[in-house]
C-alpha cells in the first residue's frame, strides 16, 4: 500500500474543501484483519470547518464523499459536527473509526480526548442494535445459500460477537476480529470452523465462495436469538449532549485542534 499516496489525496480534499482533516483512518475489512488479496481501501476521515462556517445561516455539506479511484480508495469524510451527534447516539461505525488500528492522519490531543468520553456517553442498546441489524441482514440473505461467500460469513460472525461484546461490557469492541475472539469464550468445535475460515479467507478474493460450516451457522442462529432478547430488554436511553457540546465548542474555538 502507498500510504503517500493516501495523505495526497487527504491534503487535497483540505486545499479543495477548505476544511482541516484531524483525523483520517481505514475501516472496514482491511480494519477488521480479514482483507482478501483484492480488497479495496475503506479510508474515512473527520473534518472541522472554519467557525464562521458554524455559525452562518447557510448549511454547509456534512458529508464528503468520492469515487473509488484506480488505486482502490473509497474516500468518505463526516463533519465533527455530524460526528459528534453521531458518537452521542452511540453510532457503530463512528465508534469502530475511532478505534481503527490503522491510522493515516491524527490530531493526537483531540483523539484522546474524544476517546476518553467513550464511557460517559454510551449506550449498549443502541450500539448492540447497530450491529444486530447487520447480522441478521446477512443472516436472512446471502447465508441462507447452498454457496456462501467467505467475507459475509465473517461479517455476520463479527458483527454477533461485536454485538455481545457491548452488551456484557458496556464499551465498543475490539476492531481487530482475531483480538475480538482471542477476547471471547467460544466452544472449541466454533473455533475450529472460525480458524479455518480465516485461513482460506487469507487466501481468497472477494467473491470466493465455499459450502456453509453447520457448527458457525448453528452458533450464529443461537447468538442472534439470545441477543436480541438481551437488546430489547434493555431501556432505551436519550443522549446526552453536555459533554460533548463543550468538547465541540473547544474545537471551534481552536483550543484543541493543532494547526500543524
Amino acid at each position: 500500500m502507498n500510504t503517500s499516496s493516501i495523505h495526497s489525496k487527504l491534503q487535497e480534499i483540505e486545499r479543495t474543501h477548505d476544511v482541516q482533516i484531524v483525523y483520517a483512518c481505514e475501516s472496514g475489512s482491511r480494519a477488521w484483519g480479514f482483507a482478501s488479496p483484492d480488497s479495496d481501501y475503506d479510508i474515512r476521515f473527520l473534518y472541522l470547518r472554519k467557525l464562521e462556517d458554524y455559525l452562518g445561516l447557510s448549511k454547509q455539506p456534512d458529508t464528503l464523499q468520492f469515487d473509488l479511484d484506480a488505486d482502490l480508495h473509497d474516500i468518505a469524510g463526516w463533519d465533527i459536527q455530524k460526528a459528534l451527534r453521531l458518537f452521542g447516539k452511540s453510532n457503530g461505525a463512528l465508534l469502530e473509526w475511532l478505534h481503527s488500528p490503522i491510522v493515516y492522519r491524527e490530531d493526537k490531543e483531540v483523539m484522546s480526548l474524544w476517546r476518553a468520553l467513550v464511557p460517559d456517553t454510551l449506550m449498549a442498546k443502541p450500539l448492540a442494535g447497530h450491529y444486530l441489524g447487520m447480522a441478521r441482514k446477512t443472516w436472512r440473505g446471502s447465508l441462507q445459500q447452498p454457496r456462501v461467500r467467505i467475507k459475509n460469513y465473517l461479517y455476520a460472525l463479527r458483527a454477533v460477537l461485536a454485538s455481545r461484546w457491548g452488551l456484557e461490557r458496556r464499551l465498543p469492541a475490539p476492531v481487530r476480529f482475531r483480538r475480538l475472539l482471542e477476547l471471547s469464550s467460544l466452544e472449541k468445535d466454533v473455533m475450529q470452523e472460525l480458524n479455518h475460515l480465516l485461513t482460506t479467507k487469507s487466501q481468497a478474493m472477494e467473491d470466493d465462495t465455499v459450502a456453509p460450516y453447520p457448527r458457525l451457522h448453528a452458533f450464529l442462529e443461537q447468538q442472534l436469538e439470545s441477543l436480541t432478547e438481551q437488546q430489547a430488554a434493555l431501556k432505551a436511553g436519550s443522549p446526552d449532549f453536555r459533554l460533548l457540546d463543550v468538547f465541540f465548542q473547544q474545537l471551534l474555538l481552536g483550543d484543541l485542534v493543532s494547526s500543524a
